[in-house]
Order: C-alpha cells, then structure tokens, then sequence
C-alpha cells in the first residue's frame, strides 16, 4: 500500500503505484461521504453565513475568519438539462492566501424528465471527476472543486 497525503494527515491506499503520493485539501470529502456542513439545494440558499462554515471546513479562514458578503449571480437561463449554474463572488476577512473569491456553484436539477438513476449517476462521475483524478493522469485541466 502506497501513502496519500490528505492535509496534515496521510492514509493508505492500495490501488496506487509504490512510489505515489496524492494531496487532498485540507477538509477534503471524498465522493459519497456527507461533509459536516449541511448540503443546500438551490443557489437561493447560498449565504455569507453558511459560506463561512463551508470556508472553514474547507480550510480557506483562519480561526474566527468569515464570509463578509457574498453575490450570487445566475449563469444562463432558468433551469438547464442538467441543473442550475450560478457565480458566486466572495469578500472575507482572515482568509488564508489560497481561498477562492469566486467559484461558480452548481445544483442538480430539481425537476427533470431523466430517471433520477441516471442524473446520480451523471453527477457522481462529475463529482469523481473533480475529487478524484488528476491533470497528469488524464492529460486535460480542471477547475478545483470544494
């Protein structure tokens, strides 16, 4: 088993090479476990006060850092086959060097005339996509995911 790095921490993981090691963010949530900031289901809940929990989880404040203000902005219009985009635009304060101050934000669809077994499983290779494969690996960029 080769080590992966997460954080501070480092864990094993047996489907890497010997010589392998993979960093996570600090707060990092693999893909089906439930981060410990409740999830929300529309852009509408999007708020200066829950995106400091989200920050602090994520490791992007430092200790009594904060969400001053946040400005949510749809991408698109309405509904999309596949959700909701919207762009968010954050102002903080005691924030580390690396924290984001804009992400866009995105929701599976509320309403859809796709079986619900087919968006999850969009949305889990989507999820996977971000968390869990890597530039040198796929040969392609990607935005980062928190």
């Amino acid at each position: 088993l080769s080590e992966v790095q997460l954080g501070r921490k480092t864990t094993a993981r047996s489907n890497m090479s010997r010589n392998s090691q993979i960093s996570r963010p600090e707060g990092y949530v693999p893909v089906g476990q439930r981060p410990s900031v409740r999830l929300i289901h529309s852009s509408h809940h999007i708020t200066a006060e829950w995106l400091t929990e989200v920050y602090h989880m994520r490791g992007f404040l430092e200790e009594g850092g904060k969400v001053t203000s946040c400005n949510v902005k749809p991408l698109g219009e309405g509904e999309g086959v596949m959700g909701v985009l919207a762009i968010c635009t954050v102002e903080l304060e005691n924030a580390k060097p690396h924290a984001p101050k804009q992400f866009v934000a995105k929701f599976s669809p509320i309403k859809t005339s796709m079986p619900s077994m087919l968006v999850r499983a969009i949305f889990g290779a989507e999820a996977h996509w971000y968390n869990d494969m890597y530039e040198e690996e796929q040969g392609l960029g990607r935005p980062a995911a928190f």
